[in-house]
């Protein structure tokens, strides 16, 4: 009765670390955007938030020329301190800023509403994720909203 020698598994350690380091490489590139998508996310909440900070601040009454108390930003103004206050990668898309009376959440005050979206590019291997269905042409879309009550 012959048994299997060690001669006859040479090489079979080497295949497996190849296939292992293969499988760990895809998935590392796989996951690697998603952090970077995360943070523009949260960059995006921040400035939503800011800017809807902004506008319903208390009334500016350093401006020449109007009475004091009748002065507050303009839809233009809050939409420009949004995308100040992102500053963060990908193209951000306009700014849409909502004021309302009526809202539950301010029953005395009007609220307003900022929402904000930005288009992030995933990286040169993004290809992988319109394969898998994940996304489209290599970029992630990520929106945030943020109400505040005027003061």
């Amino acid at each position: 009765m012959t048994t299997a020698t060690s001669g006859d598994e040479r090489g079979v350690a080497a295949l497996e670390l190849g296939l292992m380091l293969t499988a760990l490489f895809l998935v590392a590139v796989l996951l690697a955007p998603i952090p970077y998508a995360m943070v523009a996310k949260t960059r995006l909440e921040r400035a939503a938030g800011r800017a809807a900070r902004f506008a319903t601040q208390v009334p500016d009454r350093s401006r020449p020329g109007l009475p004091a108390g009748q002065r507050r930003p303009t839809v233009a103004e809050v939409a420009a301190e949004a995308a100040a206050a992102y500053g963060g990668p990908g193209t951000l898309g306009p700014a849409v800023v909502t004021f309302a009376s009526g809202d539950p959440t301010c029953p005395r005050t009007r609220s307003a509403t900022v929402a904000m979206t930005a288009t992030v590019d995933l990286g040169p291997f993004s290809g992988l994720y319109s394969i898998a269905g994940v996304g489209t042409a290599g970029t992630m879309t990520v929106s945030a909203t943020a109400t505040n009550c005027q003061e």
